[in-house]
């Protein structure tokens, strides 16, 4: 991933379109001159005919979530082959003309701005977040918990995503730990730091949900991972902060963006 200059803000936007579906999905991620995720967001639209409009309405929609965020140097990284060819050659796409007036009209609001073409790899994140409206149909609010661990590292990465019942991304977050000596402290530390962030946002009914098995085990059979019980009794404190909570184990292709997240600062 390439990271932005010092001052602008990089926007990874992705939209995804199914012709049997009424819904399209966009998505995007802004990073900082550092490549840190600040905030993301996603959303689900209606009647979008084809691919190209679902793309323009995705870059229009994050255009102005940016401008609204006050954010002025903006790099816009799309993966979008329709989206590219219909701003290199904007007459042979006439019925397309207003949705591309709107964008370039916004754009003139920031400071300063690029629209970039990258190949797919580049841009997964985003396109995956998107995918998810079009081929997920989870509308229960939820807050995905993704940790990663590599034992040649002194870092770990964890990650979380919060959803509204509607299953639209509120908020997500990402950070990197010291020190943490096996994968289990890793999702537990990771796990704990997403309860007490939901808890300072004043969040109050939540659904926790993690693919890590080893965190699975270590609740199911506290007894056996002695070791790790004082950041087990933490999370478990940490937790009556909410009015009600549930922790769910969900297969990994269900928390496959938190944890690409997590894994971007380990890999």
């Amino acid at each position: 991933m390439v990271k932005p200059m010092c001052g602008w803000t990089k926007c990874n936007v992705a939209a995804s379109w199914v012709s049997r579906s009424s819904k399209s999905g966009g998505a995007w991620i802004a990073r900082d001159n550092n490549g840190v995720a600040l905030i993301h967001s996603r959303r689900a639209f209606s009647n979008a005919q084809d691919p190209l409009t679902a793309a323009l309405i995705s870059l229009l929609w994050s255009i102005n979530d940016l401008r609204s965020l006050r954010m002025d140097k903006i790099i816009f990284e799309t993966s979008s082959y329709c989206l590219r060819d219909a701003f290199l050659h904007p007459v042979a796409n006439a019925p397309h003309r207003q949705l591309i007036t709107a964008i370039l009209n916004s754009l003139k609001g920031f400071v300063d701005w690029r629209v970039e073409h990258v190949v797919p790899d580049n841009n997964k994140v985003a396109s995956l977040i998107a995918a998810s409206v079009t081929k997920e149909h989870r509308y229960q609010s939820y807050v995905a918990s993704g940790a990663s661990w590599v034992s040649r590292s002194s870092k770990s990465g964890g990650a979380w995503i919060a959803r509204d019942n509607n299953g639209v991304a509120l908020i997500h977050s990402r950070r990197a730990f010291s020190n943490a000596q096996d994968p289990l402290t890793a999702a537990l530390i990771s796990l704990l730091w997403s309860i007490n962030d939901l808890r300072s946002l004043r969040m109050d009914k939540i659904i926790f949900e993690t693919s890590s098995y080893c965190l699975r085990d270590v609740f199911l059979h506290p007894v056996a991972n002695a070791p790790h019980r004082q950041l087990i009794t933490a999370n478990l404190n940490s937790l009556k902060g909410f009015v009600d909570w549930i922790v769910e184990h969900v297969v990994p292709d269900n928390n496959k963006v938190a944890s690409l997240i997590a894994a971007s600062v380990t890999n």
